[in-house]
């Protein structure tokens, strides 16, 4: 097995009983670059549907007072819209030419699902850009904590406001975060996938 964190890896072992090696995925890093600028607003780029809890980032960012952008398209479009007040706007499908742009302005991106993964705060690094982040799953392996972003604790609206109050009051370095995605490159995924491959095939062929 191949898997691309050690959250699924874990999985893998507990359902299936088998070892697996652990390939992270890549970011494209040379769709992005470091940009200090900071127009003020966090940011969430996802597809809109419930476990992505979108509605804590709504809930966090209305109550503390901070624009936030939504780039995404999704079944809870409509639920998310009427959810929203004045500091929320919905940026719909951002495609990837524009996205560059859309990372650039903001102040951190936020993060506040459970997932095996998720790349988009390994695209956030690879401009410079924070991560704030539910500190479960995927991110664990993709978020520095207090290098690259944040970790809040409780999935709820007060853990998210708490974290962005904590990140508020600290300084990151736009180019440390940009050098922890380039661990993360599509060379270095190439080289892995190639060596794993070559030592399936030795393996399989010393058992024939």
């Amino acid at each position: 097995y191949l898997t691309l964190s050690d959250y699924v890896s874990r999985k893998i072992n507990k359902y299936y009983r088998r070892d697996s090696q652990v390939i992270a995925q890549p970011v494209d890093l040379k769709a992005f670059s470091v940009c200090d600028q900071d127009d003020g607003y966090y940011l969430i780029v996802s597809r809109l549907v419930p476990y992505k809890r979108i509605e804590l980032a709504i809930d966090a960012c209305e109550a503390l007072g901070r624009p936030l952008k939504i780039a995404g398209i999704g079944p809870e479009m409509e639920a998310l819209k009427k959810r929203a007040s004045k500091w929320t706007s919905f940026l719909g499908f951002v495609p990837d030419d524009q996205l560059l742009m859309v990372y650039k302005g903001a102040r951190a991106l936020l993060f506040p699902q459970e997932e095996d993964y998720g790349i988009t705060p390994l695209e956030a690094a690879a401009c410079g850009k924070p991560t704030i982040a539910f500190g479960v799953g995927g991110a664990l392996e993709t978020v520095e904590n207090g290098l690259t972003g944040v970790f809040f604790k409780e999935q709820t609206q007060e853990g998210l406001m708490d974290a962005i109050r904590e990140f508020e009051a600290m300084k990151f370095n736009s180019f440390a975060i940009r050098a922890h995605a380039e661990r993360f490159s599509r060379e270095g995924f190439k080289e892995k996938i190639g060596h794993a491959v070559e030592r399936g095939y030795c393996t399989w062929s010393e058992r024939e």
